[in-house]
């Protein structure tokens, strides 16, 4: 779905963020490569990647990047407690872990603990065009940080992980499209709230993704948007 985008709508923005745009084939680009890196990880079908970040363009590229590799992409909420984000990572094991730096160091040492292959670290200025991605740091995140007890630098320089842009960059050739069943192969796992148990993985199907791109595509059909 995203490759036909890119052909019909190669230089309409495809994502928005902090006044940058990012088009239809710049998006597919970066999915491209980031398919490479987490399969230059290890990242095989049916592996799982979990994805601990706010909604940003490198959480919606990882998403496609294993859907495209037939890995199954899963969403842990970065506002979990340790125990819960523990729970989740040895319930599911995932290949690689993709964290946003100012989310890092509360999940460290749970990282070790369940013993994740490879943590990659991404930030939330990446993407952001070029004058906020130097100052956001220095005038806000640092800020941030500080006033809720956290270190910074967020990230030790002895830390044991890759970053996101240097890890992008360094990816080797591109994979090819993995062969999937789209109604029995799983394209995400969905944790439940857990208010009645511990939370549980909810599996979806890429049937499952297409019916809800579908669905959203008729509501939104509805809506004017201008």
């Amino acid at each position: 779905m995203l490759e036909a985008s890119a052909r019909r709508f190669p230089d309409r923005p495809a994502l928005a963020w902090f006044g940058r745009r990012l088009s239809f084939r710049g998006l597919l680009a970066d999915v491209e490569r980031c398919s490479a890196m987490l399969a230059g990880l290890g990242v095989r079908k049916g592996d799982r990647v979990a994805l601990i970040m706010p909604n940003s363009p490198p959480y919606v590229i990882a998403y496609y990047a294993c859907t495209r590799i037939g890995a199954v992409a899963v969403g842990n909420n970065p506002l979990y407690s340790k125990r819960e984000m523990q729970h989740q990572l040895d319930d599911h094991r995932p290949t690689v872990v993709l964290v946003t730096d100012l989310m890092y160091a509360d999940f460290a040492d749970v990282f070790a603990e369940v013993g994740i292959p490879a943590v990659v670290i991404t930030r939330l200025n990446d993407y952001m065009p070029a004058v906020k991605k130097l100052l956001a740091p220095a005038l806000k995140f640092k800020k941030q940080q500080r006033e809720h007890g956290k270190p910074w630098p967020p990230v030790s320089r002895d830390a044991p992980v890759l970053w996101w842009h240097r890890a992008m960059a360094d990816a080797g050739p591109v994979p090819p499209v993995a062969t999937v069943d789209p109604k029995a192969d799983a394209a995400a796992f969905v944790y439940t709230g857990g208010t009645t148990g511990i939370a549980k993985g909810a599996m979806l199907s890429h049937s499952n993704l297409v019916s809800n791109a579908r669905q959203a595509r008729a509501w939104l059909s509805m809506i004017d948007l201008e």
